[in-house]
């Protein structure tokens, strides 16, 4: 790792924004419960000028996933877009 992404204030705030979201969902507390802090740590991915547009996808989805119950659910290789055969 080099010293640049070591202070990257851009990674900085993303492993914060990280903890945040993984705090908030530590017990695996049901969606309803945290819905409102998960939208909250989803809008503030999207206002902070720090994060990549990755990066704010990455917390954003997270938020959205949770709520939904969808989180931590695994998906098979075939579910993911890029690996879906081409239609040629």
């Amino acid at each position: 790792m080099s010293n640049t992404e070591l202070f990257d204030p851009g990674n900085t705030k993303f492993r914060a924004l990280l903890g945040t979201f993984h705090k908030i969902i530590k017990n695996d507390p049901n969606p309803q419960d945290v819905e409102d802090e998960l939208k909250q740590l989803s809008e503030m991915a999207k206002t902070t000028s720090d994060l990549t547009g990755r990066q704010v996808e990455a917390i954003t989805a997270r938020c959205a996933n949770y709520i939904k119950g969808d989180y931590g659910k695994t998906k098979k290789p075939e579910h993911y877009e890029h690996a879906k055969p081409s239609k040629s």
